[in-house]
């Protein structure tokens, strides 16, 4: 309470400031003539003192201080300081105080003695009352909202008596638009599954993290005028982004703010950007309303009339999504001009709004960067193993041995399965393949595609097409759209008709939207789009299969938008190609040495090593420079070594055969730093065998590691037959950390 009596005043004017100290003043003069003079003096001072207040009203009340809340602190602050003032009177102690004040006011000398003492547990007793009194009506009477209401009343911004039932409506229509969206994009019929994020807490120039639930997070941060979501594609960022979007619409009423969610990745220029001639708030702010009017015609006519004012005076709370999926952003590197200046753009669109705010959601790379000042980041945790435990268990098909196969025998396939998406994926696999993994991404992929489409049979000989020239034509549809610049992960249907002549676009677009494997948006100029990017990169992962020419190697160090599509290539790539991407990537690693100083040419190689982790996982035939990668990964384990380096180098030891493996992993727990410890201890699931060292060093870590596992995990360790089972089969069911 006290900070929010500090941030009051902290808004007062300094005439404002003048008139609450009078206030206080006139309280306490009230106070002394209710004590000398008894009910009808005090009352007669009290009523004088509230009609000059009332009638100065216009001078010291500001308008961003006209709601209840503000009553409601002013009625406190009157009511301790009454409160504090006559119990404080009443003390034995200021008797002498305050009869000699009320002599030297002019009162008799016996009449001044009159004031009586009180008990001091019974004044204690009736200063806690008050006290808890006024917390209480303070705290059940603050604002909850997560937009937080607006200074001003609606009605003096928009005096028009027919705007609130006209935003009322326009709130009615966006919910019904979300709720469409996530119909269209529902690729699980699953409901969303709570997501945890790691959240950056400034406090001056000093930073902290904690893991919150990401819901609970967005909804409580009340203080950023900017907070930056981010996460892998398929960590859940979209649909977080519009499950609270619809929550927020329910606080349009109290808050006076209205809730939009736009994708940025629908952001196609009409020109081309460039650093002489970048884009400017006027295309920005064009693109908004645009998006926003094509929902109705009354939402044309509505933001046609009011838009300009609402966004000026910070009506709108924006939720902008895929910020790294925007058509000019996706093939960028990550010091890219226009990724410096897209953030400025759409900072500036926050903060030049009168109290705006509003959420970016982006992937880790090509993120936009914002002033640390007026931003918080949330940084979505990819699934632990427990919570890839509980995901499958969602299931009532799938049974207990198909998820111990997956953390023993399958342990290649954990790292796929922390991506929510993913992890969905390979639930839906082993239900419909009697609780078997498969074998492969692609498989996967392959799979639940066939699925979908088996499903829409009626849908596809209405259509004329087949299971299989319906893949077909969508991996030239996906690969179309990857190699038009201009294009995206978004094309109108026109558009991909003219580019694939020989292809029924619009029929194969009709189809696999019915299936729910794409979006299909209405009007002439509809525009197609895949539910997931996912789904674009497993088609382009097939064209790379049917004609491996197209495999283009500088995406990898330059994390371009074929990068996830190659490596779901290189799982089941001809082994001569693949060997050669591996190769590739090894110079790029090799002739670079990785650290804090992030320059292109290192971030380029983190690129490298994190690509041969995901890719390679499965293709340890194609690793021929093993020996070397082992030198490579020791060299950068040292105790006073830079420790981004050794973390980023450790993530690739499942690549190693385990006699290579091992000596490096002991070497690593010796570090005794925890967080070099916490990825070894992630790198032991992909050892086909644990030796004898790594066996005692694990169990020694398991058991005296009090800060990495609770005491239930090592009492289980206990009633394991040996450290190694333990690792594969229990570790991130207990895990915090995980």
């Amino acid at each position: 309470m006290f900070s929010t009596l500090e941030q009051f005043f902290s808004n007062l004017t300094g005439p404002q400031r003048l008139m609450a100290l009078i206030l206080v003043v006139a309280l306490a003069a009230s106070l002394i003539a209710f004590l000398a003079g008894g009910w009808v003096t005090g009352s007669l001072v009290g009523i004088l003192v509230l009609a000059i207040l009332w009638l100065t009203r216009p001078l010291w009340k500001p308008e961003s201080h006209r709601s209840t809340r503000a009553r409601v602190l002013l009625t406190s602050l009157s009511v301790i300081s009454a409160v504090a003032l006559a119990v404080v009177g009443k003390t034995p102690e200021a008797k002498p105080w305050l009869g000699s004040l009320l002599t030297h006011l002019g009162l008799e000398q016996a009449k001044a003695q009159q004031v009586a003492a009180s008990d001091h547990l019974i004044v204690a007793l009736a200063l806690a009352f008050v006290l808890l009194g006024i917390f209480a009506v303070n705290w059940f009477s603050r604002d909850r909202s997560a937009m937080q209401k607006h200074p001003r009343p609606l009605d003096e911004d928009f005096p028009d008596q027919s705007y609130r039932e006209q935003l009322k409506r326009y709130s009615q229509i966006l919910m019904t638009r979300l709720t469409t969206l996530d119909e269209e994009t529902r690729w699980d019929d699953y409901f969303f599954a709570p997501l945890e994020a790691e959240v950056e807490v400034l406090s001056g120039r000093r930073s902290t993290k904690k893991v919150v639930d990401l819901m609970n997070a967005l909804s409580a941060d009340r203080d950023s005028r900017i907070v930056l979501v981010l996460g892998d594609p398929g960590a859940g960022k979209s649909i977080a982004l519009r499950k609270l979007a619809k929550e927020l619409i329910r606080e349009v009423d109290r808050t006076g703010r209205l809730p939009v969610y736009v994708n940025l990745k629908e952001w196609g220029a009409e020109r081309q950007w460039t650093q002489q001639a970048p884009p400017t708030p006027e295309e920005l702010r064009a693109f908004v309303l645009r998006t926003l009017k094509s929902y109705s015609v009354f939402a044309d006519q509505f933001l046609g009339k009011y838009f300009d004012r609402m966004l000026d005076r910070g009506r709108f709370y924006f939720l902008l999504d895929s910020f790294d999926e925007m058509p000019a952003v996706l093939d960028v590197s990550e010091g890219s001009w226009l990724l410096q200046h897209l953030s400025q753009l759409i900072g500036e669109f926050f903060v030049s709004q009168d109290g705006g705010r509003g959420i970016v959601a982006s992937r880790f790379y090509r993120k936009p960067r914002f002033n640390r000042v007026e931003s918080a980041t949330f940084e979505i945790r990819p699934f632990s193993d427990l919570r890839i435990h509980e995901a499958l268990l969602r299931s009532e098909k799938l049974k207990e041995q198909t998820i111990e196969k997956l953390f023993t025998s399958r342990s290649e396939l954990i790292p796929v399965a922390r991506n929510p998406f993913s992890a969905a994926l390979i639930r839906i696999y082993a239900e419909n393949h009697g609780g078997d993994l498969p074998a492969n991404q692609l498989e996967m992929y392959d799979s639940y595609i066939r699925g979908r489409l088996s499903a829409s049979s009626e849908q596809m000989r209405h259509c004329g097409l087949t299971i299989d020239q319906l893949i077909s034509g969508a991996t030239d549809v996906a690969l179309c759209m990857f190699q038009e610049p201009d294009i995206g992960l978004e094309a109108s249907v026109p558009r991909l008709a003219k580019l694939l002549p020989n292809i029924p676009v619009e029929p194969l677009a009709t189809v696999l939207r019915y299936s729910g494997l794409a979006r299909l948006s209405s009007g002439p100029d509809s525009r197609f789009s895949f539910v997931h990017r996912r789904l674009n990169e497993f088609f382009v992962a097939r064209s790379f299969l049917n004609s491996p020419n197209r495999v283009k190697l500088q995406a990898i160090p330059t994390d371009s938008r074929y990068r996830d599509a190659l490596a779901l290539y290189c799982e089941v790539g001809d082994a001569t190609h693949v060997t050669q991407i591996a190769d590739f990537c090894w110079r790029e690693i090799s002739r670079v040495r990785i650290g804090f100083d992030a320059t292109a040419d290192q971030l380029g190689a983190v690129h490298c090593l994190r690509f041969l982790r995901d890719a390679f996982r499965t293709r340890g035939d194609c690793i021929k420079f093993a020996p070397n990668l082992a030198r490579y990964i020791d060299e950068r384990i040292e105790p006073k070594g830079d420790l981004l380096a050794a973390k980023i180098a450790l993530e690739a030891i499942g690549l190693l055969p385990t006699s290579q493996a091992e000596p490096i992993l002991v070497k690593a727990f010796k570090m005794g730093n925890q967080w070099i410890s916490e990825t070894a201890l992630h790198s032991c699931r992909h050892l086909k065998r644990i030796g004898a060292n790594l066996d005692r060093r694990l169990f020694l870590l398991l058991v005296t590691g009090k800060s990495f596992f609770p005491c239930r995990c090592r009492t289980r360790l206990k009633s394991c037959d040996n450290t190694a089972r333990f690792v594969h089969m229990t570790i991130g069911y207990s895990s915090p950390l995980l």
